[in-house]
Order: structure tokens, then C-alpha cells, then sequence
């Protein structure tokens, strides 16, 4: 007869709950050119341009509508202690892109009420940026080139949703430590009517998969005295060790060019992007 009432007394806020997440309004977050459930890739400079649509159940009071383009880097390190206690996993989240679209007072209905069954639409225009603000990277090295290299817009990484070439997924050999992920997201607020404070009536989150371009690099100054490189080698060639020369064996090697990858195609049928060293 316990184990009934239990069960019984759980139920209720378990109804209560799920009855709460069904009236909440339903967002959308729609791309123009995004025609498929597949992850669109997008480069620097490319338009991440849509309409956001809001369907609501019930009437419902809101304050304001929050359309953001975020980027976000996940990391964690696994605590290797012999003592269980201290033992664990530290984790780290840093938000190193946020960019917000303003919305006009006028596009917002009058009074701040969301009609039962009506679908409200707001559009939304990101452009994928060539770099970071200085504010984000926080290293005083006092080299310039080391600071630009930190201000560069990083590739995703780390997602297997977001991992891949048109519809096929490939493994990025990130680590599992490792996640940078960019999506578009979509709140509707409210403010509560005790305390005041802006709480989240609904919200929803698309991502995309960002391979920003950058300028190729300027070729190595190698020379005689570099302990890396070595583009120009030569050895005496003889007979025994007690004969003479029989000449000078000379190898020699331009530069190689850098690795250009093709900028993302929206088509699938595009050509694999391959690498090959000899």
C-alpha cells in the first residue's frame, strides 16, 4: 500500500511538470539556405541570415526576444589523485563569440502577449567574423603575431553533429578534451512578477559548423644554421675508407606550399578533400 501512494504522490509533479513544457511557446530557428536537417558549414565573412518563428499554446506574457550567435570552447582534465576523494574531473567553459541582433521595438506585438495559435516571426542577419575582439584573449606575450594567432577565429571542433562535409560525418581526430561548437540561439523572456528577475519562457538552439578562411602564411626563412629545416644537404661519396672521392652526392628541396583546402561546397556530391606526402 506504500510503494501505491509513493508512486501515486510521484506521478503528480511528474504531470505537472511535463503540462508545464507542453504550453511553453514552440521557437524555431529556420536558415534561408539551410533546405535539410544537415549541419551547414559557413566560412569568414559568410551570412548566417533567417527567421526566427514563435508559436505559442496560450496566450502568454513575455518581455523581450533574444536572438544571439554564440561560439563556445569546452575543456576538461581528469584528476589522477590516489586518494578517491579528491579524485574527479575539472571542467572549463569560456563563451569567446557572442554576437546579438537587435530587435526595433516596433516588431514586437502591443501589449508583450504572444496570441494563442498565432505564429510570430523574427528575422535575424549574423556575419561569421575574420577575428576575435582583443578583450578575448587574455595572454600578454608582448609578440604581435602570437596575439593575432590568439584572436583568430577557431575552426569547430570536437562535435560529431558538427564534424564533416555535407551530409557525411567524419571524425576531426579532435581529443575528447577538446569541443568548440557555434550555434544560433533563441529565448523568449519574461519578467517575473516576484522579485523582478528575467527568466527563460522558452528557448532553442541550432547549431552550425564554422571553417573560418585564413591568409596563408608567408614561407619559413630557413638557413645553413636552422636545426629544423633543412631544404639543401650534401655528402662526399667514396669507395673505402682509405680511397679517394668518387664525388659529392647533392639533395635538394623547394619549400613546400601550403595545404589549401577548398572553401565548404553546399553540394554533396563535392570532391573529398585529400592530403598526400611523399
Amino acid at each position: 500500500m506504500s510503494s501505491a501512494s509513493t508512486s501515486s504522490g510521484n506521478s503528480l509533479p511528474y504531470k505537472m511538470r511535463n503540462l508545464g513544457q507542453a504550453c511553453k511557446p514552440l521557437v524555431e530557428i529556420l536558415l534561408n539556405d539551410s533546405r535539410s536537417s544537415y549541419i551547414k558549414t559557413y566560412s569568414t565573412m559568410d551570412k548566417l541570415e533567417g527567421v526566427v518563428s514563435i508559436t505559442a499554446e496560450r496566450d502568454t506574457r513575455f518581455e523581450d526576444i533574444d536572438i544571439t550567435f554564440t561560439g563556445t570552447s569546452k575543456t576538461y582534465v581528469e584528476k589522477m589523485t590516489t586518494t578517491a576523494a579528491v579524485s574527479g574531473r575539472s571542467e572549463a567553459r569560456h563563451q569567446f563569440l557572442k554576437l546579438t541582433q537587435p530587435i526595433p521595438q516596433s516588431a514586437y506585438p502591443q501589449p508583450r502577449i504572444l496570441e494563442r495559435g498565432r505564429t510570430y516571426k523574427f528575422p535575424f542577419l549574423f556575419v561569421v567574423p575574420t577575428q576575435l575582439l582583443p578583450m578575448v584573449c587574455q595572454h600578454r606575450v608582448g609578440n604581435a603575431q602570437i596575439t593575432e594567432a590568439h584572436l583568430k577565429l577557431p575552426p569547430s571542433l570536437g562535435d560529431p553533429d558538427a564534424s564533416g562535409v555535407g551530409k557525411a560525418l567524419l571524425d576531426d581526430l579532435a581529443p575528447d578534451m577538446a569541443k568548440i561548437s557555434y550555434a544560433i540561439n533563441a529565448k523568449v523572456r519574461q519578467i517575473r512578477e516576484t522579485g523582478g528577475k528575467v527568466s527563460t519562457v522558452a528557448e532553442k538552439t541550432k547549431k552550425v559548423r564554422i571553417v573560418p578562411a585564413s591568409e596563408e602564411q608567408p614561407p619559413l626563412n630557413v638557413d645553413e644554421k636552422d636545426e629544423d629545416y633543412a631544404l639543401r644537404n650534401e655528402r662526399t661519396i667514396r669507395k673505402g675508407v682509405f680511397k679517394g672521392k668518387l664525388g659529392r652526392l647533392v639533395m635538394e628541396a623547394a619549400q613546400p606550399k601550403s595545404l589549401r583546402l577548398p572553401a565548404p561546397s553546399p553540394t554533396a556530391s563535392s570532391a573529398p578533400v585529400t592530403a598526400m606526402t611523399t
